[in-house]
């Protein structure tokens, strides 16, 4: 059985290695900038028993994959997507962004949030490249 640690040592293998192929320079500056990272938190509506882990995998075009999935291959659980640039660590439930993430944008904008299937959802903390730190708030994907 594979422990809670065990599972984010997994999720985050290699991420290094592949910010540095994949991320836009901007948001790569961002990621180096972050130091260690902790996982964020899973939605406390979701139990995703039974799935298993996939090495970082090209999903479609330009979106490189790696984390927990389903039997079926959808992906479920902690997962890490590197997509056009970008960066995305979080939870995710059955395909779609539930629970905590952590996203850093092509540009290098860092967000820091929650999804509640698929759409932000409550206090997200953004910060851009020059520093400049603000919050947003969501209601069902809708910005209050």
């Amino acid at each position: 059985m594979v422990t809670d640690a065990q599972s984010q040592l997994q999720v985050l293998s290699g991420l290094d290695n592949m910010a540095a192929k994949h991320l836009t320079a901007a948001a790569y500056l961002t990621f180096c900038n972050l130091g260690v990272i902790e996982y964020p938190l899973a939605a406390l509506d979701h139990f995703n028993a039974g799935n298993h882990f996939t090495e970082w995998s090209l999903t479609s075009p330009h979106c490189f994959y790696q984390g927990q999935i389903t039997s079926k291959g959808l992906p479920d659980g902690r997962g890490t997507r590197i997509k056009n640039g970008g960066l995305q660590i979080g939870h995710i439930k059955l395909g779609k962004a539930h629970g905590g993430f952590i996203k850093i944008r092509q540009e290098g904008t860092l967000q820091i949030g929650v999804y509640k299937n698929d759409r932000a959802d409550g206090h997200w903390i953004v910060i851009k490249p020059d520093q400049k730190k603000f919050s947003l708030y969501y209601e069902n994907g809708v910005l209050i």
